[in-house]
């Protein structure tokens, strides 16, 4: 035990003796450095600072014992040489390309003397800063769409080359069978430093066929939705039928919205009188036209009943002229609708239109009044200068009405006209518009004088200049005026600016209405408002912008009730605020707005606050709604209060959508439900279901549920419940804007033509699965060797046959003109002539020439006189592949640049099949300059 006691005290004496000895010759070199190291990508730098206190020169290494993903642009030994006394300084160069694999690892950096003994060791963590950085590659090979049924595959490889792991999507678009775009989500983890290889495969249909590309849209986001990596791919159609049409015009639209479509529907299909519906519209392309029409038809069921037809009208257009026959409404400064005919003429040059029509005043194209005519309506229409910048645009309308119903007759004249040229109306415009016109009542209940004289007049101005915008539009109208606007006085004046993305305005509005009729039948009303706004807009951030504006609003007004003339005044103090907010990846996006106020009703009410707030959510195909007001903000709000004797009361509604597909979007359905609840004039649920089932591509059925309950405040509840269903053939559309082309169809036929007389007979053999291209469209020929060009525009197609198999054919220059075409390519088999041209130039010598050498053709001649043609490239070579047979070569010197010629331009050989025949150089010569030579002597 002693023994034991001894030997501890005794190493115990040994090792501080050995420490002291270390510690003393540390003290002579020091060695500092940073007890971190940030590393990012490219080269970091790790500084060392050496100080010799010592009286002799210290020789040693820094040895730094890196992990295997770190190296030292430097190595990992460094010899040091430091004088005694002094100090020196180290910068080591530390590079990684796997960050990831470094975080919260360490290493030593250790000070070795020359007899290798450790002088001093200090360990050094390793700090890897958060970087994202994540890549897509498409690592798609080449693929086609050659037929129903193959599978083609998008292959993309996600490299994580940060610092962090990331939860990643890619979202895969393309088009669908119904001509709408398809999308596949696919969402992964992918940890730092690590890659995957995904891939995703179609099957071919038969609606890709159609396509002239096949096209798939990648994106790639992080967990936020922020991009990273997109591409595109595209799968090349190689079929060997196509259609031109539907290739370079496909509507992507086409299936799901068509302009052109016949539409019936059964509604109230739940109660005994049940309705009938018949909806038709169509716009085709004819000889030497074009022809619209639009038909409407409803039917009882009571089959007896004559159905009523109305907005139908047909429309054809040829050249500069379009004649409109069926009911007819036209947008004038008068009312005019009815059934009857409309002709237009329009100058295509000159942009000036003329329109005249006449219509009966019916809405129903085919009843019959007898005595109980309603009148007619005459009108015609002059537009000069439309769309022509250097011109004055110009307007003028004549119109007569002979109305049966009040027992009038009116004629009205209109003339709008700018007084700036149109070039100048993205700065400024002004617009007048002066009307005049006389009224005549021939009834027996006049009010007033048997004629009265009306007229319009009217202003107004648009403008902008650097920040700020400017409108104001006025317009009056006298009390028997007979345009849309009688007896009017309106004004209506705004200026707004906008600094960076804060805009701001003011606005005034003013309008009042007091027409007077000739028949006292026609009770006279007036009725004004005025209002004085301010305006704010400004976004709060990138995601949410926020709308205040304050207004003051004045309303009066005199109705007709049973009790007698009913005068409601109301003025009223009030703050509209709106927001718009929506998430940073677009799914979310909320909308509200708030207004309040104060709204004073004369004899009703004075200083009353109101209320009324809008708000609307959207989540994909999930919305939300509501509403909610308390008080009245209008005078006719006030005025159904109190013809009804009960108080306006709070009103709540609420309400939820949400839609979607199923059965490979087959099935579409959309349904929402809403509540009104008030609580002075009761409460209403609705709810009701929209759905349609695809049978085919262009057929749907459709229908429609929907159901209502009102529990009313006086007791009495009642509900509603209709079913709808129909059927909806969409037509095929035509572009009418497009310049109408003729088109035929072209057949190609290629076959191996193994005897080389360019007739298929015995012993050839149809080419099956042989490429070619028309126009840099490829095809590829069916079982039996042929493919077809549907639907192809008249014009000149240049066909290329590639060579394949050792078969090739020579390409051809077709022109298109006719309304089928069938075409037979023989293939055969072919050698190859292979040679270049030289040019021999001498900048002092030669005449200034183009020296380029791919400006020549090549022309090979065989022994039945038949040519073929090739160009020289960059280099001045060129390559034939022909049949076999004896050939000439020469040089096409018709189009040879200026001073350049050739004195030996024939080679001869001979072709064979699968051989290659080399000829002997064309030697291209310029002309040589023309030298005076003076001779220096005695003059004679």
């Amino acid at each position: 035990m002693k023994l034991f006691v001894l030997s501890v005290i005794s190493f115990v004496l040994f090792f501080g003796l050995c420490s002291s000895s270390i510690a003393q010759v540390n003290q002579d070199v020091q060695m500092q450095l940073d007890s971190f190291v940030v590393l990012n990508a490219g080269i970091n730098t790790l500084d060392i600072q050496l100080q010799n206190n010592g009286s002799t020169d210290f020789e040693g290494i820094i040895q730094l014992d890196l992990p295997q993903e770190l190296n030292s642009l430097s190595g990992t030994q460094v010899t040091v040489h430091i004088s005694a006394g002094k100090k020196r300084f180290l910068s080591v160069k530390l590079r990684s390309n796997a960050l990831y694999t470094l975080k919260g690892r360490t290493f030593p950096v250790k000070l070795i003397d020359h007899r290798g003994e450790i002088l001093m060791q200090k360990m050094v963590d390793i700090e890897v800063p958060e970087k994202r950085s994540v890549v897509i590659q498409n690592n798609s090979e080449m693929q086609y769409l050659r037929q129903i049924g193959d599978s083609v595959y998008v292959r993309m490889r996600v490299i994580n080359s940060g610092t962090t792991d990331e939860q990643i999507r890619l979202l895969l678009s393309s088009p669908d069978r119904v001509g709408d775009r398809d999308f596949q989500s696919i969402s992964m983890l992918l940890p730092s430093g690590k890659d995957s290889l995904i891939q995703v495969g179609f099957v071919v249909e038969k609606y890709m066929l159609d396509l002239p590309q096949y096209t798939v849209r990648v994106s790639a986001m992080y967990e936020n939705s922020d991009v990273f990596g997109n591409f595109t791919i595209l799968f090349s159609n190689i079929a060997s039928n196509r259609n031109y049409q539907r290739m370079f015009n496909f509507d992507n639209n086409a299936a799901v919205y068509s302009r052109n479509y016949i539409d019936l529907q059964v509604n109230n299909l739940l109660e005994e009188q049940r309705m009938y519906y018949l909806r038709s519209e169509g716009e085709y392309r004819t000889h030497e036209g074009k022809i619209r029409y639009s038909a409407y038809v409803n039917q009882m069921s009571d089959l007896a009943s004559r159905p009523n037809v109305n907005s139908t009208f047909v429309e054809y257009e040829r050249k500069n002229t379009t004649v409109t026959l069926g009911n007819l409404q036209e947008s004038l400064d008068a009312p005019l609708y009815g059934r009857g005919v409309k002709v237009a003429f329009r100058d295509s040059i000159k942009y000036d239109v003329l329109e005249a029509g006449i219509v009966e005043k019916s809405n129903d194209l085919l009843g019959f009044y007898g005595i109980s005519n309603p009148g007619f309506t005459a009108f015609t229409r002059l537009v000069l200068g439309d769309q022509q910048s250097e011109r004055k645009r110009y307007e003028g309308q004549a119109y007569y009405d002979n109305n049966k119903m009040d027992s009038t007759e009116s004629i009205l004249w209109t003339n709008t006209f700018d007084l700036l040229r149109q070039e100048l109306a993205d700065k400024i415009q002004i617009r007048g518009f002066l009307a005049g016109g006389v009224n005549r009542y021939w009834g027996e209940l006049e009010s007033g004088d048997g004629v009265q004289p009306s007229a319009a007049m009217g202003v107004k101005l648009n403008g902008r200049s650097r920040r700020w915008t400017y409108s104001s539009d006025n317009f009056f109208s006298t009390a028997y005026y007979t345009g849309n606007r009688r007896g009017a006085l309106q004004l209506s004046q705004r200026v707004n600016r906008s600094i960076k993305k804060l805009n701001y305005g003011m606005g005034y509005f003013y309008s009042r209405y007091e027409p007077e009729y000739l028949n006292s039948r026609f009770a006279s009303y007036s009725n004004s408002t005025s209002r004085l706004d301010a305006s704010l807009n400004m976004p709060i951030s990138t995601f949410v912008s926020l709308s205040v504006q304050p207004n003051y609003n004045q309303e009066n007004g005199s109705y007709f009730s049973q009790s007698g003339i009913l005068d409601v005044s109301t003025h009223s103090w009030q703050l509209l605020s709106s927001a718009n907010m929506r998430s940073k990846n677009f799914k979310h996006n909320m909308f509200l707005t708030m207004e309040t106020g104060l709204i004073s009703i004369r004899d009703y009410t004075q200083d009353e606050f109101v209320l009324r707030g809008n708000f609307s959510y959207n989540y994909g195909a999930l919305g939300l709604f509501g509403s909610y007001q308390k008080g009245a903000f209008q005078a006719y709000e006030v005025l159904n209060s109190l013809l009804l004797d009960r108080p306006v009361g709070n009103r709540l509604s609420f309400g939820a959508s949400y839609g979607g597909n199923i059965l490979q979007k087959k099935l579409a359905w959309n349904a929402n439900i809403m509540s009104n609840l008030s609580s002075d004039f009761g409460n209403s649920y609705n709810t009701n279901i929209n759905t349609s089932y695809r049978v085919l591509k262009n057929t749907l059925l459709t229908g429609v549920f929907q159901y209502s309950y009102t529990k009313g405040v006086t007791g009495y509840n009642y509900d509603f419940t209709n079913l709808c269903v129909g059927f909806r053939q969409n037509l095929k559309s035509q572009n009418l804007d497009r310049p109408a082309i003729k088109t035929g169809n072209l057949k190609v036929f290629c076959f191996y033509d193994n005897n080389s007389n360019n007739i298929f007979d015995e012993g050839d053999e149809a080419a099956t699965g042989y490429g070619f291209m028309v126009r840099e469209i490829l095809f590829v020929t069916d079982r039996r060797g042929n493919a077809s060009f549907k639907k192809m525009p008249y014009g000149e197609y240049t066909l290329f046959f590639p060579l394949y198999s050792g078969y090739q054919a020579i390409s051809k220059l077709l022109l298109m003109n006719r309304n089928s075409m069938e075409i037979e390519i023989p293939l055969q088999k072919v050698g190859t002539a292979k040679g270049r041209v030289s040019l021999e130039y001498d900048a002092n010598l030669s005449l200034s020439t183009n020296l380029e050498l791919d400006i020549y053709k090549v022309v090979a001649k065989n022994q039945n006189d038949k040519t073929f043609e090739a160009h020289t490239d960059q280099k001045g070579e060129f390559q034939l592949s022909l049949p076999q047979g004896d050939y000439t070569f020469y040089l096409d010197n018709a189009n040879f640049p200026e001073n350049i010629f050739i004195e030996d331009n024939a080679r001869s050989g001979k072709v064979e099949i699968g051989k290659t025949l080399i000829l002997d150089v064309f030697q291209l010569n310029v002309k040589s300059k023309k030298i005076e030579v003076k001779r220096f002597g005695t003059k004679p």
